[in-house]
């Protein structure tokens, strides 16, 4: 295999790896938002959520908003 397939292969791997750890830290946040007892705690986690949402590219941001929806227990 000459070195340019290595590289691009490499590459695709690194990238897949980095666009699921987005969507690991979304899902792991939406349950520490589940599990939040306190009030305060689940908007300080809701505000980290809005932030991590806006850093995400267009084709993760579905997925996460999947996530979201599917997810995410609404509190009253």
């Amino acid at each position: 295999m000459n070195i340019k397939k290595i590289i691009a292969i490499i590459t695709i791997i690194g990238v897949t790896s980095l666009f699921s750890s987005s969507l690991k830290k979304i899902d792991r946040l939406v349950d520490k938002i589940n599990n939040s007892k306190n009030n305060t705690q689940r908007q300080e986690l809701m505000n980290k959520l809005n932030n991590d949402m806006d850093s995400l590219n267009q084709r993760d941001y579905y997925e996460a908003q999947i996530i979201i929806r599917g997810n995410l227990k609404s509190f009253k």
